[in-house]
């Protein structure tokens, strides 16, 4: 974890950064982002009215989409517009804060982010313009300018330190929302799930995209190769290395032809409807300055779609509308181009979904040719078109066609899609009217994008159905978290057991080693977060057993944001036992973190008194014959308890009603020495994800019990 100290509190300031703590990648405190821990020191304000500087706030700092809960503190203040002051910066942030303390004026926060830099950053601005703000400071005209002059710079800094672009924003946002566990692997590239049910992603290209295909698919001429071997419509095109020899194409091939760069998507630098020399020189030197490859292709004549192909089915079709605008009788072409870039839709920021439409040389000359200026007023209902490409950069606007497009055109986009061997596509199609068949009215697919924007106007919703095809539910693994136990303790090692007996492959992971099934998977780690990353991103894991015996935990957390039960041990760390102070710490990291289980074993009084403050769990209670008036206090409260019973003189393992003879289970190859206690506590860890006796039987079978040293 990485740490920064302020020294110092200035007087004279509301509200003062004290520290800043980063986890580089760990999950705690119920979050389930990564976060940036702060340390702020807050004046005593009770009489502020925080509705009103909140509103304020929301004039300097754009605010995303979403009811947002009432504001009654400076903590909840610093939480949100922390978080907004990254969204708006284009920053993945999904997750709410958390208020982990406050005492003496000193808040603890929780601050959910993805970059350290722009988490850093945010908070001092929003930090900075709530001292502003609650000393008076931020009234004048000017210092209000200010104020947007700081925050837009801080976007226009970070909206382009983005990681995949826009697609890869909306895909973790549908990930939050599915609640899947997501973290980043390296460079762009994110994973989505746990273990075996983990997939990569980068951007729209997933870990089963063929390279091969997608190097094709990048080269519009290597593409067109194909798709015209595989009988399917292209556009006749040439390459071409110079002007005269973009002219000669030309000719060639016959006006209309588009110039554009062959290995470029994002329509960037698409010259198209070209009809004389002239034009196609300057679309060359265009294409030239973007791409030192540069192609002429017959123009098609047609309207624009775009169909979208996932695991050889269309799943999206939508119009692409080049940029124009449409007459009311009263407007001038001016105002309506004025009007139309004024939609909050439309920005030249790079997530921004539309982008402007630019009255430049091309608009100019398309204007002309219907005979007007920008002070002609267009007739109500009147198209004019300022656009030759149809792409979204240049102005386009999509639109949803999904329930129109011809089975013949949609079986012609699966074709594509399959001749690439893409597994998602984003497949071009130039057609008179998609609802009727390319075959009747002739078509050409122009181009075939490996990694196609998906957008988020009219096919938001994809990013969501697209992943719930690439991950099973949401994408995890059963983890049990087993808590201060002795580092040589077997219990680990029997929960994981218990798992395979289950039929899933089980890594443990400790601060000494990852392992599963007799397999090295981590050796000598650097800490228990690298020993229990390791597993996560092996597509070989089926479930996790992660022992937490020292301290490392507090400053590196956890790789994963849920688990399916915590067992609470014991209550040594490092060798020595925590004072209640660094358990009740230790309890507000990794407790949320369960997905609903807790186990406790009856003899940890330390960790017995936590039970009454958890809300929403499943408490086992675990007991081998110590504490068994609390055990019996818990099962009369209604709760679940696997206790050992040796009131006959044997070791009966009673779990949910049935009962396991411990002392019959030995024998066999690959004896394991355990305390009944270990027994039980691996048992009820086991009940507690869910798993029955039968299959608990089948997990300790081959344990030894050992009791004071000898075997029982």
């Amino acid at each position: 974890m990485a740490e920064e100290s302020t020294a110092g509190i200035p007087s004279a300031r509301a509200v003062t950064v004290l520290r800043r703590e980063f986890s580089t990648g760990g999950f705690g405190y119920g979050l389930r982002q990564q976060f940036l821990k702060a340390t702020v020191t807050a004046k005593a304000l009770s009489t502020t009215d925080w509705a009103a500087i909140d509103a304020m706030l929301s004039t300097l700092i754009p605010r995303s989409d979403g009811e947002d809960a009432p504001v009654s503190s400076i903590a909840d203040l610093i939480i949100r517009w922390t978080a907004e002051l990254q969204r708006a910066g284009g920053q993945p942030v999904f997750d709410q804060g958390r208020l982990l303390g406050a005492r003496d004026g000193v808040l603890l926060l929780a601050l959910p982010t993805v970059n350290v830099d722009a988490a850093g950053m945010a908070l001092g601005i929003v930090v900075d313009l709530l001292c502003d703000l609650l000393g008076g400071g931020i009234q004048e005209p000017q210092a209000v300018e200010n104020a947007k002059a700081r925050v837009a710079a801080f976007v226009d800094r970070y909206v382009g330190v983005r990681f995949g672009g826009s697609n890869t924003r909306h895909f973790l946002q549908a990930a939050y929302d599915s609640r899947m566990p997501w973290f980043r692997i390296a460079a762009e590239v994110f994973q989505i799930g746990m273990g075996s049910r983990a997939r990569w992603l980068e951007s729209t290209l997933t870990d089963v995209t063929p390279a091969i295909s997608m190097r094709l698919a990048r080269s519009k001429m290597a593409a067109a190769t194909v798709l015209r071997q595989a009988g399917l419509p292209v556009p006749r095109h040439l390459a071409v290395a110079s002007a005269d020899e973009a002219v000669d194409a030309a000719i060639k091939i016959g006006y209309p032809v588009v110039v554009k760069p062959s290995d470029r998507d994002g329509g960037v630098a698409v010259a198209a409807g070209l009809t004389d020399d002239r034009g196609v020189i300057q679309a060359y030197e265009a294409a030239r300055a973007a791409s030192a490859n540069v192609m002429v292709e017959k123009h098609v004549h047609g309207r624009d779609f775009r169909l979208v192909v996932h695991d050889g089915r269309m799943i999206w079709a939508l119009e692409r509308v080049p940029g124009g605008v449409t007459g009311d009788g009263i407007s001038t072409v001016a105002q309506l181009v004025e009007r139309l870039n004024q939609e909050p839709a439309r920005a030249r920021r790079a997530d921004a979904p539309l982008k402007p439409l630019l009255f430049d040389r091309e608009a100019a000359e398309l204007l002309a040719e219907y005979g007007m200026t920008l002070d002609t007023v267009p007739a109500a209902g009147e198209r004019i078109r300022l656009r030759r490409a149809a792409n979204v950069a240049s102005g386009g606007t999509p639109q949803e066609v999904f329930g129109q497009v011809h089975p013949d055109n949609r079986l012609l986009a699966e074709r594509a899609a399959a001749a690439l061997r893409l597994d998602l596509a984003g497949i071009d199609l130039l057609i008179p009217d998609i609802s009727r068949s390319w075959k009747e009215t002739g078509a050409a697919i122009c181009e075939v994008n490996a990694q196609p924007t998906i957008g988020n106007t009219t096919s938001k919703h994809l990013y969501g159905q697209i992943l719930r095809t690439l991950v099973a539910g949401e994408g995890r693994i059963p983890i049990a978290m087993v808590v201060g136990a002795a580092t040589d303790s077997p219990l680990p090692a029997l929960v994981a057991r218990i798992l395979e007996a289950a039929g899933l492959r089980t890594a443990v992971a400790s601060s000494r080693q990852a392992s599963s099934g007799g397999r090295i998977l981590h050796d000598a780690p650097p800490n228990l977060f690298a020993s229990a990353l390791t597993p996560l991103i092996d597509r070989d894991i089926d479930a996790m057993v992660v022992a937490v015996s020292d301290s490392s935990v507090l400053r590196t957390y956890m790789p994963f944001d849920r688990c399916s039960t915590v067992v609470l041990a014991g209550t040594r760390f490092d060798g020595v036992d925590l004072d209640p102070a660094a358990l009740d710490h230790l309890a507000l990291v990794l407790l949320p973190i369960s997905l609903g289980g807790v186990v406790v074993d009856s003899r940890a009084a330390a960790w017995r008194r936590l039970i009454g403050s958890l809300r929403n769990a499943r408490v086992v209670l675990s007991s081998a014959g110590g504490e068994m008036a609390a055990v019996r206090e818990h099962v009369k409260a209604g709760h679940d308890a696997v206790i050992v019973d040796r009131s006959g003189g044997g070791w009966l393992l009673r779990v949910g009603g049935d009962v396991i003879d411990l002392a019959s289970l030995g024998g066999g190859s690959s004896q394991i020495a355990c305390t009944a206690e270990d027994a039980a506590l691996a048992a009820a860890a086991a009940w507690s994800m869910g798993h029955g006796p039968d299959i608990i039987r089948r997990g300790l079978a081959g344990i030894r019990l050992v009791v004071a040293g000898a075997a029982a």
